[in-house]
């Protein structure tokens, strides 16, 4: 029988560094209920900034879902759909079927390590 306990492997600053700044493929997620499917973002940590303060400026409202839709859903190069400051992309996402947006922004929090805030 083999040893069950396997070593930790602890990264170089170079191999974390190798690491930095790449552009993560966006996630395909079927949504049925819209007919298709999205892709979904991954972030890198410098995307946090731009995704907080879109999602903090409609805390507590009801727009929060709208909010992180408008940063989850990108075409197959990550580039985002939606704007956040576009009263026009807000009112599109706001007529989307919700079974559908639960279903992408549970994706999108799930896919960067985010908590769910109802």
């Amino acid at each position: 029988m083999g040893d069950a306990t396997k070593q930790a492997v602890f990264l170089t600053k170079s191999a974390i560094a190798s690491n930095g700044k790449k552009t993560f493929a966006p996630v395909e997620l079927p949504v049925p209920e819209w007919g298709g499917s999205v892709f979904v973002r991954k972030l890198a940590v410098d995307d946090v900034p731009a995704y907080n303060a879109a999602v903090k400026k409609v805390e507590g409202t009801d727009n929060h879902r709208i909010a992180i839709l408008t940063q989850a859903l990108v075409d197959e190069a990550g580039a985002c759909h939606f704007g956040p400051e576009s009263a026009e992309d807000r009112a599109v996402i706001a007529g989307l079927d919700l079974g559908g947006a639960e279903r992408v922004v549970d994706k999108f929090l799930e896919l960067n390590g985010l908590a769910r805030k109802n």
